[in-house]
């Protein structure tokens, strides 16, 4: 054989590779080209910031009318100035007062600058959209509203009617890395750079997915480590079906580094939450960095990031899943922990 004919061979046959591994990868994720979805974004956050502050009532009116159960969350909940249900002198004055401050005024326009163009998310969020209604067919598809929430909220799901929801995103906790989150962790650790390297606008779409996974799986049914990990775990296999093209390390809120270590040492993390007779545990201080936000899990090599159970958790559903393929994501979420661990017949596997 020439050696044009092996390079075209060679060629031939890494192609079959690529194509078998993609293949490999893509086969679980349903076709959804044909399922109908229509992705509502409201523009309250823009028309908030474009009233007439001298002119403050009949802006505000105005929103009023055209977002009347946003209007009343926002204005209770995220900037309590709502104190009744009149609009009285005290709730106009306070508003004037929040839309003609230059801190709030800076960040509107910082918000305004980073998130320029949030029609291209549509496309991302009309994707994820057509595979949750693909798995929950009766399911209505939620509005997104986008607003700045004080550094107070990254997402958040409420009812607008009996039928529809609406999912509210802060941009403000979107802003991306250069922003300077770290001013704002001097005195609270939720602005810990741990957890805001995640505070990035290619986190919008996965965020506001979170909002409705939480929703979807509801509160966990005990507190042993293999309730909360299967309970975390549910919430990471939805993102896995409603995002399956995502980056892990976006779904995950890992690194790039974490994400692949943590998918290289599945074996020894599952031997240490063995070892150290874990998984039934309750105890909170020994478990709560491997299920919550955590610069690390102790026990583990420095390079282990936090939340490693969650993972084991995600495993451990997939393995379930593997093994009961006549169970759908609805019975999924109603399964108790113990039921898929017994059922998961899970072993750890290399990549």
């Amino acid at each position: 054989m020439n050696q044009k004919n092996l390079f075209i061979l060679s060629f031939f046959i890494f192609y079959l590779l690529v194509q078998s591994c993609w293949s490999g990868k893509g086969k679980n994720i349903p076709d959804v080209s044909n399922i109908a979805v229509v992705v509502e974004i409201e523009d309250f956050n823009q028309r908030l910031f474009n009233i007439d502050t001298n002119d403050i009532q009949s802006g505000i009116m105005s929103l009023r009318q055209d977002y009347p159960v946003f209007f009343n969350l926002y204005f209770s909940q995220i900037q309590p100035f709502l104190k009744s249900p009149e609009l009285d002198n005290f709730f106009f004055n306070n508003t004037q007062k929040f839309l003609r401050d230059p801190d709030v005024r800076n960040l509107a326009d910082t918000t305004k600058i980073v998130f320029s163009e949030f029609e291209k998310y549509k496309k991302e969020y009309e994707q994820g959209f057509k595979f949750y209604k693909h798995y929950f067919p009766n399911n209505s598809i939620p509005k997104i509203y986008p607003l700045i929430s004080g550094f107070n909220y990254a997402s958040f799901i409420f009812p607008i009617d009996g039928q529809k929801d609406g999912i509210g995103i802060g941009l403000d906790m979107l802003l991306g890395n250069n922003y300077p989150y770290w001013q704002l962790g001097v005195q609270n650790p939720a602005f810990s750079n741990y957890i805001t390297r995640s505070f990035t606008p290619e986190h919008l779409v996965k965020k506001t997915f979170d909002a409705l996974a939480d929703d979807l799986v509801g509160l966990p049914q005990g507190d042993r480590l293999l309730d909360l990990m299967i309970y975390n775990g549910k919430k990471l296999y939805l993102l896995e079906c409603f995002l399956p093209y995502t980056h892990d390390s976006i779904k995950w809120e890992y690194t790039t580094q974490q994400t692949e270590w943590i998918l290289d040492n599945e074996p020894q993390i599952w031997s240490y939450l063995l070892s150290e007779e874990l998984i039934y545990e309750t105890s909170t201080n020994k478990i709560k960095k491997l299920v919550d936000q955590s610069p690390s899990s102790p026990g583990m090599p420095k390079e282990a990031p936090g939340r490693t159970a969650n993972f084991m958790g995600l495993r451990i559903i997939e393995a379930f899943m593997k093994q009961n393929p006549n169970i759908t994501v609805e019975q999924l979420l109603t399964t108790d922990a113990q039921k898929i661990m017994d059922k998961s017949k899970y072993k750890p596997s290399l990549r």
